[in-house]
């Protein structure tokens, strides 16, 4: 069934997508995919009050930020380790 023709649109540009869903006077804009997966399972393994982020995020950030590396952790839905930075100071 087409979503278009339910009232429903979804849009994929990467490896994530925003959808809009809804009707009847209630719109959602869930996130799917990998990449919001990933994201989800890194928060959860924060240190309190840490920030974790990914090889990706770490690989945009500008010069001066001073991370901690965190290797090989095992995310759920992953079958291998997944590399990851605790965010530790920004320029």
């Amino acid at each position: 069934m087409e979503l278009q023709a339910r009232g429903l649109s979804a849009e994929a540009r990467s490896k994530a997508a925003i959808a809009l869903v809804g009707g009847q006077g209630h719109v959602a804009y869930p996130m799917l995919g990998d990449a919001v997966n990933t994201g989800s399972r890194l928060e959860g393994l924060a240190p309190p009050g840490g920030v974790l982020i990914g090889s990706a995020t770490y690989a945009r950030l500008p010069d001066g930020v001073v991370v901690e590396e965190r290797r090989h952790l095992k995310v759920k839905g992953k079958e291998e380790p997944v590399g990851a930075y605790v965010l530790v100071a920004l320029p």
